[in-house]
């Protein structure tokens, strides 16, 4: 179990790394999921028992492990609507080791976020950040999650499967508001169900 300080320094890195690492983000080029192995198996439906909660309905579940590039899970439109330059940077989580993230900044600079296909994973980290929110996205059990402690930032999971998570980080460093960056991840992270779910 991490102590209190490892924990700090995580949410730390995490808050900064998306912006930091996305300011050399390129124009906007089409791109399509079409065909491409990305798209996680779906499996039936039931209810998931979260971790520090009672047992909450999916409308189905999303082999998180099968997302081979999360850069994918963010379609063209969704770009185009909050003017993300580019196809996305490939990364790995700092908070989920082994998970693997895509970011995507403005092109205004104004505001980026990171989207990362979690396999092994609970709600436990945002709860952990300190006040939390219950909310649904697209019909399933999601934790969101403000933080001003280093830049603003709105983290976001998606319980998609019993340990399974749909991770986004929202933050800016030039005054997008709090609230604002959360309805932007809630938006992206619809937009990532859809893809998720073949749609």
């Amino acid at each position: 179990m991490r102590n209190s300080w490892n924990r700090t320094a995580v949410l730390l890195a995490a808050a900064a790394v998306p912006v930091l690492v996305l300011a050399g983000c390129s124009e906007s080029t089409a791109g399509s999921a079409t065909g491409v192995a990305t798209s996680a198996p779906q499996k039936s439906s039931g209810t998931a028992a979260p971790s520090s909660s009672a047992a909450v309905s999916r409308p189905r579940t999303f082999d998180m492990a099968a997302v081979t590039d999360p850069c994918l899970l963010v379609p063209e439109a969704i770009r185009t609507r909050f003017g993300l330059g580019g196809d996305g940077i490939p990364g790995e989580s700092s908070v989920f080791p082994g998970s693997k993230t895509c970011g995507f900044s403005s092109h205004e600079g104004d505001w980026s976020i990171r989207v990362g296909a979690v396999p092994d994973g609970t709600g436990d980290f945002y709860r952990e950040t300190g006040e939390v929110e219950e909310v649904r996205v697209a019909d399933f059990p999601a934790v969101v999650a403000p933080d001003t402690r280093v830049v603003d930032t709105c983290y976001l999971g998606v319980d998609v499967d019993d340990g399974q998570l749909l991770d986004l980080i929202s933050s800016s460093r030039k005054g997008v508001p709090m609230d604002e960056l959360c309805a932007r991840a809630k938006t992206v992270a619809e937009a990532a169900v859809g893809v998720l779910a073949g749609g």
